[in-house]
C-alpha cells in the first residue's frame, strides 16, 4: 500500500511540475509576442524613429511629474492629519489633567474617545462633510482601529 501511495504522490508531483513548465512556456511567448509587436509597431508607425522616442520621452516624463505631484499631495494630507490628531490629542491631555481620574481604563477610554474624535475630523475634511453627527455614525469602526 505504501508504494502504490508513494507512487501516486510521485505522479502528481510530475504533473505539477509539467504544469508549471507549460505556463512558464505561455508566459515567455506571451512576453516575446508583446516585444515583437512593439518593436514592429514602431517600425510601421506612420512616424519617424525620433519622433516616437520623443513621444515616449514625453509621456513619461509626464507621468513622472504626476506621481511626484500625487505623492507630495498624499504626504501633505498625512502630515495635516497627523498634525491635527497631535493637536487634538494634546487637547484632551489637557482636559484630563483637570479631571480627577480613578484607574488607568478611564485613561484609555479618554484617549480611544480623543482618537475617534480626531479620526471624524479628518474625514470631515477629507471628505468636505458638514458637521452632521448621523454621516459621521456611518464610519465602519475597522477604519477607526486601522488608524489606531
Amino acid at each position: 500500500m505504501g508504494l502504490v501511495s508513494d507512487m501516486k504522490r510521485r505522479k502528481i508531483e510530475l504533473e505539477k511540475k509539467e504544469k508549471k513548465r507549460q505556463r512558464r512556456k505561455i508566459a515567455m511567448t506571451a512576453a516575446a509576442s508583446t516585444t515583437l509587436g512593439l518593436i514592429g509597431g514602431m517600425l510601421l508607425a506612420p512616424k519617424s524613429g525620433k519622433e516616437t522616442v520623443g513621444d515616449i520621452k514625453d509621456k513619461a516624463k509626464e507621468a513622472n511629474d504626476l506621481l511626484k505631484d500625487k505623492s507630495l499631495e498624499l504626504k501633505e494630507n498625512v502630515n495635516e492629519a497627523k498634525e491635527k490628531i497631535s493637536e487634538y490629542i494634546v487637547e484632551k491631555k489637557k482636559s484630563m489633567c483637570k479631571c480627577d481620574l480613578e484607574s488607568d481604563e478611564n485613561i484609555e477610554e479618554i484617549v480611544e474617545e480623543a482618537l475617534e474624535e480626531a479620526f471624524k475630523e479628518v474625514i470631515k475634511e477629507e471628505h468636505n462633510i458638514v458637521d452632521d453627527e448621523e454621516t459621521l455614525g456611518e464610519i465602519p469602526q475597522e477604519n477607526m482601529e486601522e488608524e489606531k
